[in-house]
């Protein structure tokens, strides 16, 4: 519970006000000298939450040791809440193998070559019914409420309904329940799709999923890459239209990787070395492969996203 409460402070795109979001944490757009969208000046403590506040450590040590202080009812009331979320996990991990792996593999062979607009649509329902439950639990159980700000929210979140390219950072495996649940909040979940390692698809379960609704899992060689990138793209352009909703949500991370303070160093060392501007909270981005999803010669992207 308290990784996941970490989440609630993690900002991704929204409008010039803030949404789902407390007072205590409205913060906006910066503007020049420093004025937020409304014309004010942010304080140090708005500035914190944007850069990276201390905070959620405060908030998590904080909730550790209400937990090792607390009265023993406390202590069996969390015991418990703790079994009941794991089993919780384990049901929808179960519901997904039998959805997403079993019942896909099962289509893919029998419907897909008579109906696959069918199979399409089923299995990707199933994939975003197991996402739907994920972001459940971690807004139920965790506490889990992203904050939008900044130009554009409404476009991505209300009636705006078409295909979208989203572009973000990587800090952590948990970016993956914020993004889940910003296409939760659009009602797109079932059709967001993304980039990933190629080693991800031999995961049980989850990676195995993401393989039957058209992941693009690259090997991080670009020649070997670049076909690959261009078939899935048109792909995933002609059957988004057998999707429920008729749209798909393509995730771009272009670091490549996860943010670690010695990928960090890394990639300042690079960029220094090449004259490069040296970042002090981003990685040099992999230009290849992000040129490779939005060079001229993708079509399917440029006429189909929004």
């Amino acid at each position: 519970r308290a990784f996941v409460r970490r989440l609630s402070h993690v900002h991704t795109t929204g409008n010039d006000g803030a949404r789902r979001m407390p007072n205590r944490l409205r913060v906006q757009s910066d503007g020049p000298n420093g004025a937020n969208a409304s014309g004010t000046s942010s304080s140090p403590e708005e500035d914190n939450l944007i850069e990276g506040s201390t905070q959620p450590e405060d908030e998590e040590r904080s909730f550790q040791k209400t937990c090792g202080n607390g009265s023993l009812g406390d202590g069996i009331v969390s015991i418990v809440g703790v079994v009941l979320g794991i089993l919780y996990i384990m049901v929808v991990l179960v519901a997904m193998f039998l959805n997403c792996n079993v019942f896909a593999l099962l289509s893919l062979i029998f419907v897909s070559p008579v109906l696959p607009s069918v199979h399409y649509r089923a299995i990707t329902d199933l994939f975003g019914l197991a996402f739907k439950c994920l972001v459940f639990w971690a807004q139920v159980a965790g506490g889990l409420r992203p904050i939008y700000y900044g130009p554009g929210v409404d476009a991505v979140l209300d009636a705006n309904k078409k295909s979208k390219l989203i572009i973000g950072n990587h800090l952590a495996v948990a970016d993956t329940f914020c993004l889940i649940s910003m296409g939760y909040a659009a009602g797109e979940v079932q059709g967001m799709r993304a980039f990933a390692k190629h080693s991800l698809k031999q995961l049980p379960i989850v990676g195995w999923a993401a393989a039957f609704v058209d992941f693009i899992f690259l090997r991080r060689n670009f020649e070997r890459d670049k076909a690959l990138i261009r078939a899935q793209m048109k792909a995933l352009a002609a059957r988004a239209r057998w999707y429920s909703s008729g749209n798909f949500w393509l995730v771009v991370f272009p670091e490549g990787t996860r943010h670690t303070p010695e990928k960090l160093r890394e990639a300042q060392d690079f960029a220094r070395a090449r004259h490069l501007p040296v970042l002090k909270h981003l990685l040099v981005p992999r230009t290849k492969g992000l040129l490779a999803v939005l060079g001229e010669d993708q079509e399917p992207l440029r006429e189909g996203a929004d």
